[in-house]
């Protein structure tokens, strides 16, 4: 779709160069005109210079017809060769859509039916299915439902489209409607129970959430994943609000940290530097990872295996204080190594249930007692960690050799 648009407005540039050329489009070329917004930038390129000549608005005769009620704070003004771009290229669009269903939209510049069908698709993105929209003509509004949309097919009948804002309890199809939600649910006359919720209160219902959408990815079942999902998304919505209140950061902050942090992390996406296997991006991600401490003044009191949550459930979390410290070469536990069947999960799983029946019998809580023990090899490994500032590393004799492990789920911040 691009594409041709592109040939055609380049074909314009070829016939610009050697003599004038009208381009007409509805309304005036200056208000909201995609093909413009592209020729433009051609015509940027190839030294080529623009007149423009006035004519009335698209916009301006829809606010004419449109009661002023109706168009309300927020007006959005989007061309439809721009959704239609939006939804030819999903679901690599990074979710990016021009318009807010919680705010009235006029649609400008009618298309032919091959594009209307990613027109549609990308309003049914935002807006439900039965949300109403108005066909703008010359002379009326003819009201139906976003399923019901007929396809432009050249003639003049369509001037523009009118959505009107959606209610957030309606269409909370955006993190927009999931925010306003959340507010209004923590506010003076909201849910007794929200209002009472505080960051601690939380943690056991976000590990639960976690749980719960660990489980349904691995069922591989979407519709649970989807709900799953939106309800550990609460969660962190729930965190925000509450830390908004308090004058601590807001959702926008979080924002912010998450997606500088994916950019400063991924030079080799968004900047100059290259990493063509997943190993290369893990090692850059941690040497980042270490130069941004040291800026912080926290490299002194570092953990020496990084940063690994307290809360993990013991067995993973001794899973990677081990990976991680042979990696380093901080801890050598050759009395603990797996032998031949190393490679055997079966094996592996049924030792894991005769330990398992084993501690049963003795009275022993084995999450408790791995715990411990996971602490104090993470002890011995500030230890060699600390010995290594001053003794050459070949004195220490602790460096274990690469066990091929893979450093999987090494990407904590």
């Amino acid at each position: 779709m691009k594409g041709t648009l592109e040939v055609f407005l380049s074909d314009l540039i070829d016939q610009a160069s050697s003599g004038q050329v009208a381009y007409a489009v509805p309304g005036s070329p200056c208000t909201v005109d995609a093909s413009v917004r592209v020729l433009e930038e051609m015509a940027a390129g190839a030294g080529v210079t623009i007149s423009y000549l006035g004519a009335p608005s698209v916009v301006d005769r829809v606010c004419r017809e449109v009661p002023p009620g109706w168009l309300g704070p927020g007006l959005q003004v989007v061309d439809m060769l721009d959704l239609a771009l939006v939804g030819e290229r999903s679901p690599f669009a990074g979710g990016w859509l021009p318009l807010s269903p919680l705010q009235p939209a006029i649609v400008v510049n009618p298309a032919p039916a091959s594009v209307m069908g990613a027109v549609a698709k990308a309003l049914a993105t935002l807006y439900p299915s039965m949300c109403e929209v108005a066909i703008v003509d010359e002379h009326a509004f003819t009201w139906t439902t976003l399923d019901r949309l007929p396809p432009a097919d050249g003639r003049d009948w369509m001037a523009a489209l009118y959505l009107p804002a959606t209610s957030y309890e309606t269409g909370g199809r955006t993190s927009d409607a999931l925010q306003r939600i959340v507010a209004r649910l923590r506010a003076p006359g909201g849910c007794p129970w929200d209002r009472e919720q505080t960051h601690a209160s939380l943690l056991q219902s976000g590990l639960e959430e976690a749980y719960e959408a660990f489980d349904a990815v691995e069922r591989g079942e979407p519709v649970d994943m989807a709900e799953e999902l939106g309800d550990l998304l609460l969660q962190v919505f729930m965190h925000a609000q509450i830390a908004e209140e308090d004058g601590e950061f807001t959702l926008e902050d979080v924002f912010d940290a998450v997606t500088a942090k994916l950019v400063r992390r991924h030079p080799h996406v968004f900047g100059d530097a290259v990493a063509e296997t997943a190993g290369q991006v893990l090692s850059t991600w941690d040497q980042i990872k270490r130069r941004e401490r040291t800026e912080r003044g926290e490299a002194a009191h570092e953990h020496p295996l990084g940063k690994i949550p307290a809360a993990l459930p013991a067995l993973m979390r001794a899973q990677t204080v081990l990976r991680r410290g042979r990696r380093a070469g901080l801890l050598r536990l050759d009395e603990v190594q797996t032998r031949d069947r190393a490679s055997d999960a079966p094996a592996l799983v049924d030792e894991l249930i005769a330990i398992a029946l084993a501690a049963n019998q003795a009275g022993i809580d084995l999450e408790t007692a791995l715990r411990a023990r996971t602490h104090e090899l993470e002890d011995e490994a500030r230890q060699v960690a600390a010995l290594s500032t001053t003794t050459p590393p070949a004195a220490t004799g602790t460096r274990a050799p690469d066990d091929g492990t893979p450093p999987e789920g090494e990407t904590s911040a």
